[in-house]
């Protein structure tokens, strides 16, 4: 027969039971159910598993206390599983919370991205006449870019910066065809070559006191200068391939270069109320063609294009001529109390200044 004093009893009893709470197991399975319902469990998985596990272990080693006899329970071991588990459910919700701002961090910068680079292909599809192979390309980067925001809205953050990934690489294709038509408007030389031209046009009407013109086509501007001094500026509607320089016959294309007018059309001798013919091509746009052909950018058989006029029936806010220069009747009225045969006529691709494909030639640039 076993005798055991009372003393040790009580003092086995209160060490069992004051290291024990009746309430931890509902806590503890209140704490797994919460982290189950949190963002944990999907972008912190392998925490959620170790609350799952140490509940789990917790619960099965107080059953295993609960079979026993009382005087041998010992609570201990099932108290620390069980408080483990609910301190790990509180740092695997917040480990899923940080995770999962990460990640929605993460797809928001590449889809602002997207949307500037959109933004910038929408504004060269409203200045530019892009080819069928970049509004092909545009269509489907816009439609991409939808699916990525419905992917972001969703919560589905990487999926979305995939796809939010992949039409940022496409949107670059895109300008990437259009690279070099762009970037021309941010060369430096050229740039410095545009405004040298318009300084001396300008020089010319101070020095000869009388009028030059001086056409931007980026930003569709002609402007009539009279002793040295601006004296009319009118919207004008240029060559519906509005970003390159004119290389040959059908390029739709506007030139740039210094020209003079040849011959002043009146009505009934042009298609568009009243005209002024340039003296397109001069000697130096047949050396540059000539250039272009033996670098075999244009075919060696090309025609330079001929009939380049500032013309009337323009003002309809849009680059539509096949590489003539347009204004209004009214305007084209005017500019026939001002000009006359043999009067400046400069047209340059841009300043270098405030030109809408100028700004998109640098921020193309800068992001190659």
């Amino acid at each position: 027969m076993v005798v055991i004093t009372g003393g040790w009893v009580v003092s086995s009893l209160w060490r069992s039971r004051a290291r024990y709470d009746p309430a931890l197991p509902e806590a503890a399975r209140q704490a797994l159910e919460e982290v189950r319902r949190s963002p944990a469990l999907q972008w912190a998985p392998e925490e959620v598993t170790l609350v799952e596990e140490a509940y789990r272990e917790g619960v099965n080693e107080l059953r295993r206390q609960e079979s026993r006899f009382f005087l041998f329970r010992d609570y201990r071991v099932a108290a620390g599983l069980l408080r483990g588990a609910v301190d790990q459910a509180g740092e695997a919700s917040a480990e899923g919370g940080r995770i999962q701002e990460q990640r929605r961090a993460s797809a928001a910068g590449v889809l602002a991205q997207v949307a500037e680079a959109l933004q910038m292909m929408d504004e060269l599809e409203t200045r530019a006449a892009l080819p069928r192979e970049q509004r092909v390309g545009l269509t489907a980067a816009r439609m991409g870019f939808v699916e990525a925001s419905s992917l972001m809205e969703s919560g589905a953050y990487p999926q979305a910066e995939a796809r939010a990934r992949a039409v940022l690489a496409q949107a670059g294709r895109v300008t990437e065809g259009l690279g070099d038509a762009f970037l021309r408007f941010a060369d430096e030389e050229r740039v410095r070559t545009w405004r040298r031209w318009i300084a001396e046009t300008v020089a010319w009407s101070r020095e000869h006191q009388d009028v030059a013109l001086v056409v931007v086509k980026e930003k569709n501007l002609l402007t009539v200068y009279r002793n040295g001094r601006e004296i009319r500026s009118f919207p004008a509607d240029m060559g519906s391939n509005n970003l390159a320089q004119k290389y040959r016959q059908g390029d739709l294309a506007t030139p740039e270069g210094r020209y003079r007018v040849k011959q002043i059309k009146s009505r009934g001798q042009t298609r568009y109320y009243k005209a002024l013919l340039l003296d397109y091509p001069t000697p130096e746009d047949l050396r540059r063609i000539q250039a272009a052909k033996e670098a075999g950018i244009i075919p060696s058989n090309a025609g330079p294009g001929a009939l380049i006029e500032i013309h009337g029936d323009g003002g309809r806010g849009e680059d539509w001529t096949n590489g003539c220069v347009a204004v209004t009747n009214e305007q084209m009225d005017d500019l026939f109390k001002l000009v006359k045969v043999g009067t400046p006529v400069t047209i340059v691709g841009g300043d270098g200044s405030d030109g809408s494909f100028s700004s998109l030639a640098e921020r193309l640039r800068r992001e190659r």
